[in-house]
């Protein structure tokens, strides 16, 4: 185990890496292989976008979303026959690294390696899915598919240019190998792994007898790999439910991630919420097999809240008075949501009788079980000192809720304090803030 003060700059550094802005660039949806867990297997086959059309996606990414990387994807995006000067347009538009993710089929050719490498791919994904040729071809679905790629493979490492990494579906199939698949390509030199849990989509559902596995029944041979992080591997778990991931917490999947998720389903989720229509995958023989379950159930409630005038806050924000048409909170509401710049200014309003109280306040100072209603309150600790004061400080009777933030200044207070954290463990909630 390296030492914690090494394991925190790693995860911050890991961190950086998956935040760094990067863009997806679909060029086809064509493909050499025919895997039996495509997710792509319903939609229009051997479609070739336009130089055009891509050129112009290309741009996108870089002049609004800011992206350094773009990862180019099919399908197989080898397979478009002007992958070499798409890729060169790339870097010439101001990209830091071209990557793309493959099955490797077709870089066993001396002349394409060379074309694509001189124009700039910098960074190649190996999709291998199994350490024989029996079992990998299997699971694509292509004769000597295996064969094609490890001579890819390593005619990219011995190159030395690209940065080589492997991706792993990993399913019934070859779970019990994925120690060996590891093995085999660390042999080779690969440092680099991204594991990603089969998910009933397209191809993989309709293969899901064969395909859906028992994370349980092999969870101490995929923590053996997970922990080769600890030993200077670079480990990426894929839509791993996180339950499965207790003690690895760093190798959860970046929140990023889930928004990709999201915006690959975009069309379905806005239909969802304007009209109603369920999303086309939600059944419940998917839904038990898919990590992304939890989002979903929430979504739900939210919904059913939404139509129902169903809500616990009502957020009127800084306000310096308080004005409730009909004297009661809407839309189902029990409490009032405030955010204020100090205890003076709580102190100054007129709450209506009744009602609780979501109270997010500037400072700390002076806060007392009386300046409160009787209800129900929750108060929101985004400071050190605030916990000081409201933990440590014990001014406060036991009915009031703390919703602490995670920050800079929350975390280390925490971490100092932990047997006031678990004193007071069943009133508090810590929420995780984002930003995108």
């Amino acid at each position: 185990m390296l030492p914690v003060e090494i394991d925190r700059q790693e995860m911050l550094r890991r961190e950086e890496i998956a935040g760094r802005p990067k863009h997806w660039v679909r060029l086809v949806t064509a493909c050499n292989n025919r895997c039996l867990f495509c997710l792509d297997m319903d939609t229009p086959r051997n479609v070739y976008l336009s130089e055009e059309d891509i050129r112009a996606e290309l741009r996108r990414g870089r002049e609004e979303l800011g992206a350094w990387k773009v990862i180019l994807s099919g399908g197989e995006a080898s397979v478009h026959p002007r992958f070499p000067e798409i890729i060169r347009y790339a870097r010439e538009i101001g990209y830091g690294r071209v990557q793309t993710v493959t099955n490797g089929m077709m870089y066993h050719d001396r002349d394409f390696m060379e074309r694509v490498l001189d124009a700039g791919l910098g960074e190649i994904t190996f999709s291998l899915h199994g350490h024989t040729a029996a079992l990998h071809d299997e699971l694509v679905q292509t004769p000597g598919a295996y064969r094609r790629l490890m001579k890819g493979m390593i005619r990219a490492l011995r190159d030395g240019r690209p940065i080589v990494n492997v991706d792993v579906v990993i399913n019934k199939l070859n779970v019990a190998h994925i120690d060996k698949i590891v093995a085999l390509c660390a042999s080779l030199g690969v440092r680099e792994f991204d594991l990603l849990h089969v998910i009933p989509q397209a191809e993989a559902f309709r293969q899901r007898g064969r395909l859906f596995y028992d994370v349980r029944e092999h969870l101490p041979r995929l923590q053996r790999v997970f922990r080769l992080n600890r030993r200077g591997f670079h480990i990426w778990t894929n839509r791993f439910p996180v339950s499965y991931l207790e003690g690895l917490e760093d190798l959860i999947q970046d929140p990023h991630k889930m928004l990709d998720e999201v915006s690959g389903r975009r069309f379905q989720l806005r239909r969802y919420l304007d009209r109603g229509d369920p999303l086309d995958c939600r059944q419940p023989e998917r839904c038990v097999h898919c990590f992304i379950q939890p989002f979903c159930n929430t979504v739900d409630r939210v919904i059913a809240a939404q139509r129902q005038g169903r809500w616990d806050v009502w957020w009127l924000g800084e306000v310096q008075r308080v004005e409730l048409p009909g004297g009661e909170l809407p839309f189902g509401c029990t409490m009032l949501g405030l955010s204020l710049p100090d205890v003076a200014a709580l102190r100054r309003l007129s709450l209506p009788p009744g009602c609780g109280l979501y109270l997010r306040l500037g400072d700390a100072g002076g806060l007392t079980d009386a300046d409160l209603p009787p209800g129900r309150v929750v108060l929101v600790a985004h400071s050190a000192e605030q916990l000081e004061a409201w933990l440590a400080g014990g001014r406060l009777d036991d009915r009031v809720e703390l919703e602490l933030h995670l920050n800079r200044q929350t975390a280390p207070w925490m971490l100092a304090h932990r047997p006031a954290l678990a004193a007071a463990a069943r009133r508090l909630r810590v929420r995780q803030l984002t930003h995108l």
